[in-house]
């Protein structure tokens, strides 16, 4: 499959999401999962580990959000993780600075590359002006675009 479909939604108002679980895709029967927004900028990281970022609560079945919430969990601190490993390799082999550089952004290109082939079924960032909202599902993309009036990015 590959790439996520991205729905750009204004920041000065709520987003409206089909009563759809974002994962399965079923009715999700009123029921919600909260979801923090993805790091965004330099100080991102420490707003998402501080749990800072911007909170949704989007549609998702029990059993479903707590398998997104770990996937988008697992992948920001694999981020985090490998980083601080290629940092440690680097520094116990007494690397300079730019091999030390090229080996941790090598360690972080493999779950970017790995969230680029395979995203996460949803997942958004947010800033003061704007939702970014990141779907695996073109077609619920669509229908959140619609309902949001927002802007589309899907390759098409």
């Amino acid at each position: 499959m590959g790439l996520s479909t991205d729905v750009t939604v204004s920041g000065n108002r709520s987003v409206v999401f089909p009563d759809e679980c974002v994962l399965c895709g079923r009715d999700a029967c009123g029921e919600t999962t909260p979801l923090r927004g993805n790091p965004v900028g330099v100080n991102g990281v420490f707003s998402w580990i501080l749990r800072r970022t911007k909170l949704l609560h989007v549609p998702a079945h029990p059993r479903c959000g707590r398998m997104l919430r770990l996937a988008v969990l697992w992948r920001n601190v694999s981020l985090l993780a490998l980083a601080t490993i290629g940092l440690v390799i680097a520094l116990y082999l007494n690397w300079t600075k730019s091999q030390m550089v090229y080996l941790v952004i090598g360690m972080i290109a493999l779950p970017v590359i790995w969230q680029t082939v395979r995203p996460v079924a949803f997942e958004f960032t947010h800033t003061e002006n704007h939702y970014k909202l990141m779907f695996r599902s073109r077609k619920y993309a669509r229908i959140v675009r619609a309902l949001n009036e927002g802007s589309i990015e899907d390759g098409d």
